[in-house]
This record gives C-alpha cells, sequence and structure tokens, in this order.
C-alpha cells in the first residue's frame, strides 16, 4: 500500500523521530536506498510482519530507477506516465515536493480492506509530527544538475550492445541510464550526440568480453558538443526508445520543464516535438577531445573537498591489495595540507570511498600486534567457503527455500552486522547439522534471526 504526501523527508529527521516514539526497529540499509529514504519493522504483535517505507518520489525516479539492476531510467514517468492520478499527484506537489509512504506486509495471511486502511492511517499518523522540508522539483533538480560534469558510454561491437550513463549515487552506486541491444556501429555516433550534455565531455569506452566475462578496453575516446552548443539532451522514452519524441507518445505528454526538469547551466533535458529515427540528423555536432584534456585516467579534480569525509589511509588500506583514484583533491587534513584521494577498491563493485593518502604514523611494534591480532583472529575472513556434514537423507522433499528469508536476511544484518553473521556461518554453523528440507545457509539464518534479541 502506498500514499503520497506533501512535503520531502531527511533521513536524520526521521530516524530521530521514530526514536522519539519508541520505535527502535529501523532497518540500517542506506548503502542500499540513499539518503532519501527511511524503513523499519513494526515492533508490536499485530505489526511485526509490515515494513514501513517513506521516500523522496522525486529523487527516487532520478536516481534509483531500477530496484534490483545497477543501471535504469525512469524520467519518463514524470512527463508520460499512464497513471493520471499519480501525474495530478506528481503535479499538485511540484512547488513543495512530495514523499511516499509504502507499507509492505509479510506473510501468508490476508487481512481486511479496512485493517490495511487502518495500518496506513496509524503510519500516517505517526508521521504527522515529523519535521519535512518544503522543497520544490525544480531545486532538486538543480541540487542534482550541479553535479553533472560528464557522462560515459560503453559500447561492445561484438555483441552490439551500448549503454550510457548520465548520473550516479555514490551512496548506492545506482545510475542513471539505460542499456540497448542490437546497436550497430554506424548508429553509435548518433547515439552519442543525442544523448550528451553542453560544455561536458562524454567518455566513450570500447569494450570486448570474452567467454569468462572478463572485460577489456578496446579504445577510450572523449567527445563534447561544439562549443555554444544550447541544444536538448535526450533521455530514454517511454517505452525505453532510442529516439522518442512527444508526438509519438500515447496519450498527454508534458514538458519536462513543467514538472522541475528546467535548463540549468545549459543542461536541458527533453524530448524533440516531432518523431525523428536513426536517419534523422543529430541533435549536436560532437567533437573528439583530447584525453589528456579531462585528467587522464578519469581522476576528477575535487574543487573544495570536505575533509571530514576521508580517513587517514593507514586504518583502512591493506598492503598488497589494488586500489583504483577515481578523485582527488587538496584539502587541510588534522592540521596538514594532504592529498585528498577517492578510492575505488577493487573487487568491491567500483564502490568507491574516501580516504586520504599520507605517511602511516603507527609505531612498528604496535603495527606488528595489530598485524598479529589480524592474523589470528580475524583470519576467518579469508577462509572459503566451508562444506557442510555429509548426512544421510532420510525424508523425500527436495530442498526449498525458507519464506520470508529476504526479510530475515535484512534484520540479522542490520542487529548483528555483515562481519558477525559471516563469522557465524562460516565458522560455527558448518560444525553442527540440522535436518530439515532447506538450504544449510538459510537455516543459519533464520537460526540468528528468531535468536536476533
Amino acid at each position: 500500500m502506498t500514499r503520497d504526501c506533501r512535503y520531502v523527508i531527511e533521513l536524520r529527521l526521521v530516524e530521530q523521530h521514530l526514536l522519539r516514539n519508541g520505535i527502535t526497529t529501523v532497518i540500517q540499509d542506506r548503502s542500499r536506498v540513499g539518503d532519501h529514504c527511511t524503513s523499519w519493522m513494526g515492533s508490536s504483535d499485530d505489526t511485526k510482519n509490515i515494513r514501513y517505507k517513506v521516500y523522496n518520489k522525486f529523487v527516487q525516479i532520478l536516481e534509483s530507477a531500477e530496484v534490483r539492476k545497477s543501471l535504469g531510467s525512469k524520467m519518463e514517468g514524470l512527463v508520460a506516465d499512464d497513471d493520471e492520478r499519480f501525474m495530478a499527484r506528481l503535479l499538485r506537489h511540484k512547488d513543495h515536493g512530495m514523499s511516499r509512504l509504502e507499507l509492505t506486509f509479510y506473510g501468508c495471511t490476508l487481512l481486511s480492506l479496512d485493517e490495511y486502511q487502518a495500518h496506513l492511517d496509524h503510519a500516517r499518523a505517526l508521521l504527522s509530527t515529523c519535521p519535512v522540508y518544503d522543497y520544490s522539483y525544480e531545486e532538486m533538480w538543480k541540487e542534482r544538475a550541479n553535479y553533472i560534469e560528464s557522462m560515459v558510454a560503453v559500447h561492445i561491437p561484438a555483441k552490439k550492445v551500448i549503454a550510457y550513463c548520465h548520473w550516479w549515487n555514490s551512496v548506492t552506486c545506482k545510475k542513471y541510464g539505460y542499456m540497448w541491444k542490437n546497436v550497430g556501429s554506424k548508429l553509435v555516433p548518433l547515439l552519442l550526440a543525442n544523448y550528451s550534455f553542453n560544455d561536458r565531455p562524454i567518455h566513450y569506452i570500447k569494450v570486448k568480453t570474452d567467454d569468462a566475462g572478463e572485460v577489456e578496453i578496446i579504445s577510450e575516446k572523449v567527445y563534447e558538443r561544439e562549443s555554444g552548443c544550447t541544444a536538448m539532451t535526450l533521455v530514454a522514452g517511454k517505452t525505453k526508445s532510442m529516439f522518442p519524441s512527444r508526438d509519438t507518445c500515447e496519450g498527454f505528454v508534458y514538458e519536462f520543464s513543467e514538472v522541475g526538469i528546467v535548463e540549468h547551466k545549459n543542461i536541458s533535458i527533453g524530448w524533440p516535438e516531432k518523431k525523428h529515427s536513426k536517419k534523422s540528423r543529430p541533435l549536436a555536432v560532437l567533437v573528439e577531445k583530447p584525453t589528456s584534456d579531462s585528467h587522464e585516467g578519469y581522476v576528477r579534480w575535487m574543487k573544495k573537498p570536505h575533509s571530514t569525509l576521508f580517513t587517514a589511509d593507514y586504518n583502512i588500506l591493506v598492503p598488497g591489495t589494488e586500489y583504483t583514484v577515481v578523485a582527488a583533491g587538496l584539502a587541510d587534513f588534522r592540521g596538514d595540507r594532504s592529498i585528498l584521494n577517492a578510492l575505488g577498491m577493487a573487487g568491491c563493485g567500483g564502490l568507491p570511498s574516501t580516504y586520504p593518502m599520507s605517511e602511516p604514523k603507527i609505531p612498528k611494534k604496535l603495527n606488528a600486534c595489530l598485524n598479529a591480532i589480524l592474523v589470528e583472529e580475524w583470519g576467518f575472513l579469508d577462509n572459503p567457503w566451508p562444506l557442510y556434514p555429509t548426512t544421510r537423507k532420510f525424508h523425500r522433499s527436495e530442498l526449498k527455500p525458507i519464506n520470508n528469508m529476504h526479510h530475515m536476511k535484512e534484520e540479522v544484518i542490520g542487529k548483528i552486522g555483515a562481519i558477525g553473521v559471516f563469522f557465524f556461518l562460516t565458522t560455527l554453523w558448518n560444525k553442527v547439522y540440522f535436518p530439515g528440507p532447506y538450504k544449510a545457509v538459510e537455516k543459519g539464518i533464520a537460526l540468528l534471526y528468531y535468536n536476533r534479541y
């Protein structure tokens, strides 16, 4: 069940409000949902199977297009959604912002419509005294657009696949863009021209993949629209078409500017009025730029880095581990002028973390003791996944998943933490055997779930 409301929430204020009202079941999933969404589980007997979520609907469309995918596009929902009632609410709240309250009911028991409505009304009453912000779509869009400095397109010629990314969320790693298949090489220049930004480079990367899924870069080029260009930038169409236009959409289509996506710093998102195709002229002319003009290696220069977001390298970096610098800048860190680097850790899906590069200051003896503790007490982190005891099967049932396992995993991670769960499953749980037609790992998680308090 969902309910759209005027004004926008802020994660910290919502969590404080919930604590003041005795709710301690807030789900710590910021890395999955970002800074504009808060979730919690019901705490009473009749609500313990209800997951409550409140989030900024406009920002969710801009930054979290797909739930289970890292790349997605849903801006068409702002101007051409088939749900007329949703479009009416969206426009009604455009000057103040809109939050969505969402209730998810787990379990196999169906309630009456009145009971569902009562739970929704209770959640609305709970949040009615929570501080909120009066913030228009236009203001939120401009804050987003201020951070757009470039974009990227990745092309796999052998598979005829191309994907573009306009921006991304550094907390959730969600990327706003889209991927198309069956795209020939002759069509690529037209797509690059139509989907690029004015006054900002587009990094065009050709890659190839082998049977094992390994990716190898073939070539990298940087293009930019010609100086003085004021043309619009396309986003994928209502049916994710490469050549969207207003007159080819069924039903009424609003201008992007009518929902706050206005021209800002020469960034103008839109769709052409008339139908166009792969035979049409490009919306802009691209000029190839020397790669040295864009900070070789795509290292972004941070003009005003905040030192409070950084941690000393000796507290986090692991000797022998490969890191990639994705951004750098200068700032005062603990009284010294330091080079602050944002690193993307190899093997972590490119999730960026920010740490300064400086000389280690830990005494050698203390450092040796720390290394000994890591080897002796934390060595399990490097152990392979264990094999569970081999047992005879005395039942005919096939292995099946445990119901509500997704919720159990989130709850256990929130209560115990990832390392604690990993230690239990790899070091303790594999020493015993509990019969039953369920997967061994899921049985271990279920045991932690029902003993989490």
